[in-house]
């Protein structure tokens, strides 16, 4: 997959987060299914680098994770695409 289709396809994941945020947004499970299929698509190495987790690993200081509806997402699509070192870096 070309360079330029993936830059498409994880552009709208920025702009996404924000609006899945709002509590008043009522399409919460569609714009999931929408964001597990850009991340099937992209794989998680440029997926995490749109949408950063900032887990340190140290509850004290992660608090309450910003990102963490993306987690379950991650779990149901990383059947493809996977590269391990993402997680570890």
């Amino acid at each position: 997959m070309s360079e330029n289709v993936v830059g498409i396809l994880a552009r709208p994941l920025e702009s996404l987060t924000p609006i899945r945020r709002n509590p008043h947004f009522s399409h919460k499970i569609a714009l999931d299914s929408c964001v597990g299929a850009v991340l099937a698509v992209i794989g998680p190495k440029i997926f995490l680098n749109k949408l950063p987790l900032q887990i340190s690993g140290v509850p004290s200081r992660d608090g309450d994770i910003e990102l963490k509806w993306i987690l379950p997402i991650i779990e149901t699509k990383m059947d493809r695409n996977v590269e391990l070192g993402v997680f570890f870096r």
